[in-house]
Order: C-alpha cells, then sequence, then structure tokens
C-alpha cells in the first residue's frame, strides 16, 4: 500500500528534492534490483516527506529506516512510480500565461485578476504589497508546493492562508496553449520545475568562480532548485571521522 492508501499511487511531491528523487528511482527502477533494494525505495518512495524532515543529525534517518524495515513490504516499483506526478512533456505546452487568479491568499486579502499576456511583465511595490505572494501563487499553481513553506517546516495548508482573516482560496492559471487553445493549468512539477529561478539562487550562482570545486556543485544546484536533493543525497546521514554515530 502506498503512501496515500491507494496501491500502485504516490501522493502529489511535495518538494522538489522529492520530485529529483522520483526521477532518480524511475531511472533504479529499470535495473535489476535485489528484494532488500527494491523494499527500500518503497518506504523511501511512499514516506519521502517523512523521512526527509528528520535531518540528518544522531544518524536520525538511519534509525527511522531500520524501525520501519521489519513492516515494509516491496511494491511494483513501475506501478508505484507510475502514479506519480504528472511526466514532463516532450514539447513544454504552454505558449505564453494570461491570467493568474489569486485571493485570498497569503498577502491577498481579496481576489485580484493579474494579467499575465505580456511578453515580459514587471511586478514593482512596497514590502508587503503581495509580490511575493503573486510568485508563490504561480509557484503553487504551477508545482503543487511552495519550497519556502517546506524551508520553514510550515505546513502548506497554514502557509497559504491570508494571515489576518485565515481565508484561503486556491489560485489559477490560465495560459495560451502550442495549439492556440487557452486553458487552465494544473500542477505539474516534472514539467514546470525550471520555470522558477530565484534571487537567492541567482546571488549563489553569481559567487561560483570564488568556491571550492565541492562548492561550485552546489551552487549549480541551488541556481536550477535541486539543493535539497543534492544535500539530501550527500549528506543522508549524519557521518564522523570515526563512522556513523550510533
Amino acid at each position: 500500500m502506498s503512501g496515500n492508501g491507494v496501491p500502485g499511487m504516490l501522493p502529489p511531491p511535495t518538494s522538489r528534492a522529492e520530485v529529483e528523487f522520483r526521477k532518480w528511482a524511475k531511472a533504479l527502477a529499470k535495473r535489476e534490483l535485489t528484494a532488500d533494494q527494491q523494499r527500500l525505495l518503497t518506504l523511501l518512495l511512499t514516506r519521502f516527506s517523512e523521512m526527509a524532515d528528520l535531518g540528518t543529525a544522531h544518524g536520525r534517518r538511519a534509525k527511522w529506516i531500520v524501525e520501519r524495515w521489519d513492516t515494509t513490504a516491496s511494491e511494483d516499483l513501475d506501478l508505484l512510480l507510475s502514479g506519480a506526478a504528472g511526466a514532463a512533456a516532450a514539447t513544454f505546452p504552454i505558449k505564453s500565461l494570461k491570467t493568474l487568479t489569486v485571493g485570498p491568499f497569503r498577502g491577498f486579502s481579496a481576489e485580484e485578476i493579474l494579467p499575465l499576456d505580456r511578453p515580459v511583465t514587471f511586478v514593482y511595490g512596497p514590502n508587503g504589497s503581495g509580490k511575493s505572494s503573486l510568485c508563490e501563487a504561480l509557484e503553487f499553481r504551477m508545482l503543487g508546493f511552495i519550497e519556502e513553506a517546506k524551508a520553514k517546516r510550515i505546513e502548506l495548508a497554514e502557509y497559504v492562508r491570508h494571515v489576518p482573516t485565515g481565508a484561503y482560496q486556491a489560485p489559477s492559471l490560465s495560459a495560451i496553449m502550442l495549439d492556440d487553445s487557452e486553458a487552465e493549468v494544473h500542477s505539474n512539477p516534472d514539467a514546470f520545475q525550471f520555470c522558477f529561478i530565484e534571487k537567492n539562487r541567482i546571488d549563489s550562482f553569481a559567487r561560483l568562480t570564488a568556491t571550492t570545486p565541492a562548492a561550485q556543485a552546489h551552487r549549480i544546484a541551488s541556481l536550477f532548485g535541486l539543493e535539497d536533493f543534492g544535500q539530501l543525497v550527500d549528506g543522508f546521514t549524519e557521518v564522523s571521522p570515526r563512522g556513523p554515530h550510533p
């Protein structure tokens, strides 16, 4: 039984790290895997967020795996991964965005309809006017999650609410597709994950040449939003010079 209680189905991913992990798992599933390898992938795929949120200190992730090992049964990985987030289309499906309807959501107290059908859209305003909320509404609509909420360990359902009123309405996004038809945009992190480059990623990338080779790899991962997945793989659990913590 998978993480959402439906055989052969995974719930939508909640972070870019989970998106990348599923891609990596799909590549692994094409190989000849041992029963234990299939079992481990089943556990990590179906309970990824629970594991990732533990952090690396004191071998928490390794202990978490050991504690759940005996109660985890292998699942058909091809079937399990077929129910993951929609795969990216061979051709990017959108010609241009049209309108974003947002509010109440984060800094928006009431519904606003924002045109996005120009080649370039500039958004300006004082602090607290909703610039970040607008970008997060796009991220939420296109990816299905907001990285900042994950980084701050805030439940998405709470993060997206308009704080003063507690009200919330899911944003909607319309776009012009490749065949010139207008359609609603649905979350697809595989297709849209590289549509968002945050300012702090650009700042990190600008310092690329002043760092060590290991840090350079981190900078490149940061630019494309893959830093969480890189950290998960490189520092899966804390290791000391004497080996893993007991």
